[in-house]
């Protein structure tokens, strides 16, 4: 392990999940790391605690959604040979909702304006003759299947501008890629479902896998792999490598075929048989109909899951009151 730093690094959202393995893979190739967060800064000194050479490393605080904040800290920076832009923020708009305006604005800042000012103020503080590394982590959906960037189009007001954010930032960074080079070299990650919920086993995570090739979610060292090769290889500039299973190539799902195993058909028969019998008693107007209702709940209440035998047992009880009360028995 060498004494100094054989170069210095800036990842921002620093102190956990991606970030923090970002963190990790270039203090053990001897960075220097200044590791921003905003409110994670518990987050960020445990980090701090288990990385080599402890002493190299600092915190470094900023909310990126203030954009004072955000030239007051630019300020402070030094220059840095590799600059890892991860900070984000990520749906803020629940579905079914509408976009607030604040929230609008504050994807524009952090997602947007964020990077492509960290990038301008490190333009401004390289010394001649060198070369540094910007490394943004973009989006898997912002790329078209035969891997060109989407066109921008700006979200209708109320549409929640995530996604739009994220586009409008590839787009600029592929400009900023022809005119910084050689000095400076501009490449992107577009991760596919990684961080969160890939630890979540939830429907939601399985219908996003439905869409992925490789139908499994993408590992953090994986993403991490690709930004050191990004980081190494003094010929790539320009470039969005999508780590993503194959996403971004927009597979459709198919539909799924109907299932006909007795554990299946017999619960959904139940379910019919509830339906009918209820029709029947609300309907009937004489003891065949009542009768037939009845046939029907006892038939699912033999042949139902727990809940259905409960719904049939109550059915049935409310039905033979009801009878009793129009005189029929």
């Amino acid at each position: 392990m060498s004494n100094t730093p054989e170069k210095f690094a800036l990842v921002t959202g620093g102190a956990k999940r991606i970030g923090a393995a970002i963190v990790r893979a270039l203090a053990e190739r001897n960075y220097a790391v200044y590791i921003h967060c905003n409110r994670s800064v518990s987050e960020a000194e445990a980090l701090l605690a288990t990385l080599p050479n402890r002493s190299w490393h600092k915190i470094s605080c900023c909310d990126f959604s203030d954009p004072a904040a955000r030239q007051a800290w630019l300020a402070t920076l030094p220059h840095f040979d590799l600059v890892i832009n991860n900070a984000s923020c990520y749906r803020l708009t629940a579905k079914g909702r509408r976009e607030k305006p604040a929230d609008r604005q504050r994807y524009w800042q952090v997602n947007y304006h964020t990077a492509l000012e960290i990038i301008a103020h490190q333009q401004k503080l390289l010394p001649e003759n060198t070369c540094a590394n910007a490394i943004t982590l973009l989006d898997c959906d912002v790329l078209t299947a035969e891997h060109g960037v989407k066109a921008f189009s700006a979200p209708l007001p109320g549409r929640d501008s995530y996604l739009a954010t994220r586009i409008a930032l590839a787009h600029k960074l592929l400009e900023l890629a022809r005119s910084s080079a050689p000095a400076l070299r501009i490449a992107a990650v577009a991760p596919g479902p990684v961080l969160p919920p890939v630890d979540c086993p939830t429907p939601g995570m399985t219908r996003i896998l439905d869409k992925v090739p490789m139908h499994q979610a993408v590992k953090v060292e994986e993403i991490v792999n690709t930004i050191l090769y990004l980081a190494d290889n003094p010929s790539l500039t320009g470039t969005i490598i999508p780590v993503d299973g194959g996403m971004h190539l927009g597979v459709k799902i198919p539909r799924k075929k109907l299932c006909f195993s007795p554990a299946v058909w017999r619960y959904e028969l139940s379910g019919a048989m509830l339906l009918i019998g209820a029709v029947f008693f609300v309907l009937s107007g004489s003891i065949r109909w009542s009768a037939a209702g009845a046939i029907f709940m006892l038939a699912a209440l033999a042949i139902g899951n727990i809940r259905q035998k409960i719904l049939a047992a109550v059915l049935l009880a409310a039905a033979a009151v009801y009878i009793s009360m129009r005189g029929f028995i």
